[in-house]
């Protein structure tokens, strides 16, 4: 058998493009938050797409910020299979697009036909035992990986920026039979954080303020801050300085 090749190479960031995950409740202005971050990002000539999977509201902005929509409920009946996804940023990527937001990520997870619902019916279908048995593990190999190539295509794909926001929404714990907060929970799948360069939080109580989960990069402010276009300008010089 041949020794396997293995090419070394000097490591450079100018390898990578953002993979920026903005979590937030409803009206906490993650749309906005992208938009800003997204103008700054694309540079002076760059163009920005946004992905609208909330019934285009994104256009609400269109007075703020120069950007183009595609109306993915329209374009794809409400189906929110991972590969359909797939597509979408490779057309982006054709069409000389510098970002792109994914606007609201969360309906890959819990959308119509988002990997929740494909696991349930691959479960009942393809993974059902002769005696009749769901089986839910089988499904659940298939379906994570079929979300994780998706992720990887978002964080590994080396040509574009990409932008995603995700929904939170309140979560709680029983402790002696009374339901307590314990945070907020983003709508995707445990771990999604992990796969990010950055995790930013946005919240109604603090409109334009964003707080850090994670960030490998540096760039934002751990204690938090206002999020304006020098922000946006940070992140693009990240990228573009060795």
């Amino acid at each position: 058998m041949e020794e396997e090749k293995i090419i070394f190479q000097k490591a450079s960031k100018l390898q990578k493009k953002w993979a920026l995950l903005v979590r937030g409740t409803s009206g906490a202005g993650k749309t906005y938050s992208a938009l800003m971050l997204a103008k700054e990002l694309a540079g002076k000539d760059g163009k920005v797409c946004l992905v609208d999977t909330e019934n285009i509201s994104s256009t609400h902005y269109a007075n703020k910020f120069d950007f183009d929509v595609v109306d993915y409920n329209t374009l794809s009946n409400n189906n929110h299979d991972p590969k359909g996804y797939f597509k979408i940023i490779d057309l982006v990527i054709e069409n000389g697009y510098k970002v792109l937001i994914i606007d609201s990520f969360s309906h890959v997870w819990n959308g119509r036909n988002g990997i929740l619902e494909i696991v349930e019916n691959l479960s009942q279908t393809e993974f059902k035992t002769k005696s009749g048995y769901s089986n839910s593990f089988g499904a659940w190999i298939k379906g994570n990986k079929m979300y994780k190539d998706l992720i990887d295509k978002i964080v590994m794909n080396g040509k574009i920026h990409i932008i995603c926001t995700g929904r939170t929404k309140q979560a709680y714990d029983m402790e002696g039979g009374k339901p307590i907060k314990k945070g907020m929970e983003l709508q995707q799948r445990d771990g999604i954080e992990y796969e990010f360069d950055a995790v930013i939080n946005v919240e109604n109580s603090k409109p334009g303020f964003a707080t850090v989960e994670k960030d490998r990069t540096g760039v934002f402010n751990t204690d938090g801050e206002l999020l304006i276009p020098e922000v946006g300008q940070r992140m693009l010089n990240y990228y573009d300085k060795k």
